[in-house]
Formats: structure tokens, C-alpha cells, sequence
């Protein structure tokens, strides 16, 4: 009888620590209550997850939808009883009144729900009948002044949801598009155009140019240069204005997941993107950094250019704007100043994603006829 019950609290013990390994994840509260949200607002709440499992916790990936957003998240791993806050959206600017429920889905490496289904839900509310609803009248987004085809967030969404066949093009690098994208869309970095155009033929070379393109970076800066080439190769492609940002604050779907550290290289741009695009279409949005020591720059410069010569970059990163396009150049091709002072910028912290290299510099400018100025310029 002894031993009987010895081998039953063995196994009792056994069963208790299988059923105890690997990590688990837990959501507080279970259901993401919004509560009350009028039509037209949005909200914001902060809530907790856990690993009540015995083994490190990591999320892969966060889908989103239908209005709601993840804005932010602490920590993509956790350690055994480690907790993490999930700050969540719920934008009401499209939805119905009424009772809305829908589901976030977190991805992870928890073996017993690799994906767990977050009830989320809100009561939307009329607006407010003291508030009468103004439709803001919206600026003209950069791509209507420079002619360039575009569509915004909700016209995007709109031909989606009726079924019509849109192929999603994101431009950004691999850092920026691994943490957040629209499902299903193909990524293909801009900065690969300046070494390779050939690759980009490629990828569209079975599309039909009768399909929908829509191009998507951060903002839509990037992205509507590439729109501008594939409207040049025949294809109906439109930018997305605003980018990324713009679908994702208005909580179409995307999908989250762990920031990556970016590759310390700037963006290199050619004559003609640099000169049609960011000079000609872009110039109040971007700056423009002469590199070169400052008798080369007294010399003669890019109009508008500032100069920091690259010995002084380091210490001259709290004077560069960092919410602007940062165009960098010196001498020409074969100098390395303006590449060595872009990585210089990505490691303090700069956006790789806003920070370019014109490798023909001031001489390949010059030798093009375009706008310069200094004391020895005779034109």
C-alpha cells in the first residue's frame, strides 16, 4: 500500500512541474474594457501582461485592427513573474454606435497559446451634441504639390474592404518595417534603389500594371519617390499620405514586433532624387549638412546648406535638427566624409530612416548647373 501511494505522489509531483515549464502569458485584465467612447474620439488605456510561467516570455509579434492600436509596449521579453504594460488606442473616429467588440492577438513563444486572443471591447457613444461634428479640412499633403498620385489611410481601407486587389509596397528598412506593418504588405528598402534599380523591375515584373500599388514609408517622403519611379515604369501606383503613421493612428490593422537595431549606413540618394525630390518637392522639410572643412564651404556650397565639418559632427549633434530629412554630402565621389558622418548621426541616435547621403556632392551638383551660393560662386 506504501509503495502504491508512493509511485501516486510521484506522479502527482511529476505532472504538477510539466505542467509548470515553459513560460506563460497572462493578461490583466483578461478582457480590455474601454468602457464608454464617443464617436469621433479616441482613447487610451494601459494595461498589464505577465509571464506566470518558469521560463523566459518572448513576443514575436502584436496584430491590431478595426480601431484599435498598441501605441506602446515595455518589454517584448520577460523573465518568470516579470510584467510588462500594453498601452492600447481605441479610436472611435469610424465606428457605430453601439456595443463593439473585437480582438487583439499577441504572438509568442508561450507553447500552450502561442496566440492569445485579447477580448477588446468599447460602448460608442453619439458624439457630443454640444461639440457639432466639423470635418477638419486636412493641409495638402507634400505628394498634391509635387503631382505625385496618392491616397490616404481611410480611401486605402475603404477599396480593401470591398475586395479590391491592392498590393501594399513599404520602402522603409528592415529595422523600421520588422516593428511595425500593414499585413500582407511586401517590403523593399528605398535605399536599395540608389545601388540597384534592376531589383525593383524585378519584383513588380508579374504585376499587372493595371493593379493597385499603394507605397508606404514612416511619413510618405520615401515612399513617394518610389511612387514617382513605378509611375514611370507604367504602374498604377498611389503614396499612402502620411505613411505608416497615419494608418496606424487611425487603428487599421498592423502588426507589431521587437525593435531591431538599425544598420549604422545612411541612405544614399543619387543626383536626380536629391535634386527633383528633396531640393525641388521637400526642401522646407529637409536640411541640408555641407561636411566638408569650412574653406571648402566658403569656397562654394549647396544653396541653404549648413555647414559641420565632419571633425565636428560628435559634438555638434544637439544642433541637428532630428525631425527633419537630413541630406549629408561633401566633395564627390571617392570622399567619404559625408557616409563616415551619417553613421556618426545613426549612432547617436538619429533615424536611419531620415538620414541620407548625396555621394556626388558639391562637385557632381555643381557640374549639373543647380543652385549654389559662397564667396567665389560667380552665379
Amino acid at each position: 500500500m506504501k509503495y502504491v501511494v508512493s509511485i501516486i505522489a510521484i506522479l502527482l509531483c511529476a505532472s504538477v512541474v510539466f505542467a509548470q515549464t515553459g513560460p506563460e502569458l497572462k493578461v490583466v485584465p483578461k478582457e480590455l474594457d474601454f468602457g464608454r467612447v464617443r464617436q469621433g474620439e479616441s482613447k487610451t488605456k494601459v494595461f498589464s501582461i505577465r509571464n506566470v510561467g518558469i521560463e523566459d516570455l518572448i513576443i514575436d509579434k502584436i496584430h491590431t485592427c478595426c480601431g484599435y492600436s498598441v501605441k506602446d509596449i515595455s518589454s517584448w521579453q520577460l523573465a518568470p513573474g516579470e510584467k510588462a504594460s500594453l498601452e492600447v488606442v481605441c479610436n472611435a473616429s469610424r465606428k457605430m454606435v453601439g456595443a463593439d467588440k473585437k480582438y487583439i492577438t499577441i504572438l509568442s513563444n508561450d507553447t500552450s497559446n502561442p496566440q492569445l486572443k485579447i477580448p477588446t471591447k468599447a460602448l460608442i457613444i453619439e458624439r457630443d451634441p454640444n461639440k457639432p461634428f466639423v470635418k477638419k479640412k486636412r493641409a495638402a499633403p507634400v505628394a498634391v504639390v509635387s503631382s505625385i498620385p496618392h491616397m490616404d489611410a481611410d480611401e486605402v481601407n475603404d477599396r480593401i474592404l470591398k475586395g479590391h486587389q491592392v498590393i501594399m509596397f513599404d520602402v522603409r528598412e528592415k529595422s523600421e518595417y520588422g516593428h511595425k506593418y500593414i499585413p500582407n504588405s511586401i517590403r523593399f528598402a528605398r535605399s536599395k534603389l540608389a545601388d540597384n534599380e534592376e531589383e525593383l523591375k524585378d519584383l513588380i515584373r508579374n504585376i499587372s500594371k493595371r493593379t493597385l500599388i499603394v507605397v508606404c514609408c514612416g511619413s510618405g517622403t520615401r515612399s513617394s519617390y518610389v511612387t514617382s519611379k513605378l509611375r514611370k515604369l507604367g504602374y498604377k501606383a498611389y503614396n499612402l499620405d502620411g505613411g505608416i503613421s497615419a494608418w496606424s493612428n487611425k487603428g487599421y490593422p498592423i502588426i507589431m514586433g521587437p525593435k531591431l537595431l538599425p544598420s549604422e549606413e545612411g541612405i544614399a540618394i543619387d543626383l536626380e532624387e536629391v535634386y527633383e525630390h528633396y531640393y525641388k518637392l521637400f526642401n522646407k522639410e529637409t536640411q541640408w549638412v555641407d561636411v566638408r572643412p569650412r574653406e571648402a564651404y566658403k569656397q562654394g556650397h549647396i544653396k541653404g546648406a549648413v555647414n559641420v565639418p565632419l571633425s565636428e559632427i560628435e559634438r555638434s549633434v544637439k544642433s541637428i535638427p532630428r525631425s527633419q530629412n537630413l541630406v549629408l554630402y561633401c566633395d564627390g565621389f571617392g570622399c567619404k566624409s559625408s557616409s563616415a558622418a551619417a553613421s556618426i548621426l545613426i549612432k547617436s541616435g538619429f533615424k536611419k530612416g531620415l538620414v541620407r547621403v548625396f555621394p556626388g556632392g558639391f562637385s557632381q551638383w555643381k557640374e549639373a548647373g543647380y543652385p549654389i551660393e559662397g564667396s567665389k560662386v560667380t552665379r
